[in-house]
């Protein structure tokens, strides 16, 4: 398979899963996930009509971690019932576990982890999913990050 090819698989695979996540929404309580519906309708036409300066790998993944992002923060019935379609269906997607990437890593690479921590770190912290040294070793990497 060519690199054109494979980035047009790609390409189509996060169509495939945007649909996957808009019928997610919907079989859970549509009106509480008008918003999310609308989000992701809005992302799924940014794919279909996607500018050629973002069909590649980079941009790719970029729009891969938008579509994710929500799935990967949350949990709960609707985020499970999205991961066991995933795989069922034998999508190449697992749900990451970005805070103890960021942790073991001890630092942060790029602005979607940096907004992962600062949206999710004091509510973490009190419910008591982090240390009180993992919050501080998070807060820490959030200045640096700053810093840098």
């Amino acid at each position: 398979m060519g690199k054109k090819e494979s980035i047009e698989n790609y390409h189509q695979s996060l169509i495939t899963l945007t649909e996957l996540a808009i019928d997610i929404f919907r079989s859970h309580d549509t009106n509480k996930n008008r918003g999310l519906i609308d989000g992701y309708e809005l992302l799924k036409e940014h794919l279909i009509n996607l500018d050629s300066k973002f069909m590649n790998r980079k941009g790719l993944s970029d729009i891969e971690d938008s579509i994710l992002t929500f799935f990967n923060e949350s949990s709960g019935e609707l985020v499970s019932s999205f991961w066991d379609r995933i795989t069922e269906l034998d999508l190449p997607y697992r749900k990451k576990d970005k805070l103890t990437q960021i942790l073991k890593r001890g630092r942060l690479i790029n602005r979607n982890e940096f907004d992962f921590v600062t949206d999710t770190l004091v509510a973490m912290r009190q419910e008591n999913k982090i240390s009180f040294k993992e919050f501080e070793l998070l807060s820490k990497m959030l200045e640096d990050y700053q810093n840098r």
